[in-house]
């Protein structure tokens, strides 16, 4: 395997952990219930229904730009890819 190769593997690992890191962290904050969520929301001037609703948005968004978001999110084998490995 040449450098090259090596670096491209090394970018598309760090950015795939960088990418689940934003995104657990945005969606746990919005699908989870913590102590003073509805005391903060309330400031923003958000209900707590407004962020799950926002929350379902952005999966949605994110799996209409890449959809294998959606065959792996219910379980589906990505074929395509399998197939050119």
């Amino acid at each position: 395997m040449n450098t090259s190769k090596k670096l491209r593997i090394t970018g598309w690992v760090l950015s795939i952990l960088i990418a689940l890191l934003l995104i657990v962290g945005s969606a746990s904050g919005k699908f989870t219930q913590w102590e003073g969520k509805s005391e903060m929301f309330g400031k923003l001037g958000w209900d707590e229904d407004v962020m799950v609703k926002v929350g379902i948005i952005a999966w949605i968004a994110l799996g209409l730009r890449q959809p294998d978001v959606f065959r792996l999110a219910f379980g589906k084998r990505l074929a395509a890819k399998q197939e050119g490995a």
